[in-house]
């Protein structure tokens, strides 16, 4: 299945305009031709593919942002998840450590020079998929 075709049914779920649907189209055919362009073929999005993205999103854009495009995509994956694909792995890490993405872990990132302390809770969590 063409990853536009994916995208644009997602979008079509959901309750937003014209140009929040356009930013989220660009944003997750870009996370997916960057998953399919790095992914080994045993398995698309891998801790180190969703770690290269990251690093890489943290370089080009303030970190808000960065947070607001992960949250889209982990939408985006529980949302084809939900339509029949598989568990994909930022579900699979909410499991085990439970919410990823708030905001005094990101802070806490960001304060350390863009890499986990340790020294929280926060950090312990994200060092798990951000580390090298």
């Amino acid at each position: 299945m063409r990853a536009q075709g994916t995208v644009d049914r997602f979008l079509n779920t959901q309750s937003i305009g014209r140009q929040s649907r356009y930013t989220y189209a660009g944003i997750l055919r870009a996370f997916d031709a960057f998953v399919l362009e790095r992914a080994s073929a045993a398995g698309g999005l891998t801790i180190g593919v969703l770690r290269a993205w990251l690093q890489q999103e943290i370089q080009r854009s303030p970190l808000k942002s960065v947070v607001h495009r992960t949250c889209v995509i982990a939408r985006y994956l529980d949302w084809r998840t939900a339509t029949g694909g598989r568990a994909h792995l930022l579900a699979e890490l909410r499991a085990q450590y439970g919410r990823l993405l708030n905001r005094s872990f990101w802070r806490c990132w960001r304060t350390t020079m863009r890499a986990p302390c340790n020294g929280c809770g926060h950090c312990r969590i994200g060092a798990v998929f951000l580390a090298q």
